[in-house]
């Protein structure tokens, strides 16, 4: 008998859907909410509404110079054109905005309004999703082979924490380039809670009845995708930081994870072994 079959076999005899199973799938699929909110947050606080640059009277040199002129300021969205007053030829054009802009929403409610990431700085809001991608792909690197070698609960529950607290830090953040390293660690550690959840809930369930990981995995995935529009409507008069650790407490159970987790296959597999005169 190989030693998977001899694990089918144990589960068997315990019982496919015991309390076990029941409490410790349900919370490894309660992880798939704390991954939907922070791959899918940024929908939310990295919205670019509509904008254009600010009235120069909030510079008042310029102002200054305007008023005492035959000349007229037109608001683009990158620049401001100065016009002679009665005819369309331009005289200059002001690029960067002098004063800054102005956005259709309140200046705190996303990330990309308080920093101004528009017009020369707009690629750096979409940087900042690029970096959890690339985080992604380093953990899905690195993180599986830790999980074989240091057991799938370690991995499982720090990277749970690392997630938590790299989203708290990113909601905090006092700069951009704070809040893109935070996103790349999410990334990183987002990657160890799916990859290692996967395996582990798998090893829950003998071999006929593993399917019902995949169906519940894309069931939870796909609840908390669904939730997020709601509570962030729900948000919506908050600042971005607000809506974003209040998204990211959800993970805060990470917490006590050590002591709610249990390992799988991968070590406890002898123990299972040396006692499985229980099974007889």
């Amino acid at each position: 008998m190989t030693d998977q079959h001899f694990l089918d076999n144990i589960w068997r005899t315990l019982g496919t859907w015991g309390r076990y199973q029941r409490i410790q799938m349900a919370l490894h699929m309660a992880t798939y909410g704390s991954e939907a909110f922070q791959l899918m947050i940024i929908v939310f606080i990295g919205y670019r509404p509509s904008y254009q640059c600010a009235d120069l009277g909030n510079t008042t040199s310029m102002y200054d110079t305007l008023s005492n002129a035959s000349l007229t300021p037109l608001y683009q969205a990158c620049h401001v054109d100065i016009l002679i007053n009665g005819t369309n030829t331009t005289l200059m054009k002001l690029s960067p905005c002098p004063a800054g802009y102005t956005y259709d929403l309140e200046k705190d409610r996303t990330f990309v309004t308080e920093w101004n990431l528009v017009c020369d700085g707009a690629e750096r809001a979409e940087i900042s999703q690029m970096l959890l991608m690339i985080g992604q792909m380093v953990g899905a690197a690195l993180l599986p082979q830790l999980s074989d070698r240091f057991g799938r609960k370690l991995v499982l529950v720090t990277s749970h924490i690392v997630l938590f607290a790299a989203g708290v830090t990113a909601s905090l953040a006092p700069t951009f380039i704070v809040f893109a390293i935070m996103r790349f660690i999410c990334g990183v550690s987002h990657q160890g809670v799916s990859m290692t959840r996967t395996v582990m809930t798998i090893e829950l369930l003998p071999a006929e009845s593993r399917y019902m990981t995949e169906v519940l995995g894309v069931t939870f995935w796909t609840c908390g995708i669904i939730v997020i529009a709601p509570v962030a409507y729900l948000l919506r008069n908050l600042s971005w930081r607000n809506t974003y650790l209040i998204m990211t407490m959800y993970s805060a159970y990470s917490l006590v994870g050590y002591w709610c987790v249990y390992n799988t296959y991968c070590l406890d597999y002898n123990a299972m072994v040396t006692n499985s005169n229980v099974t007889k």
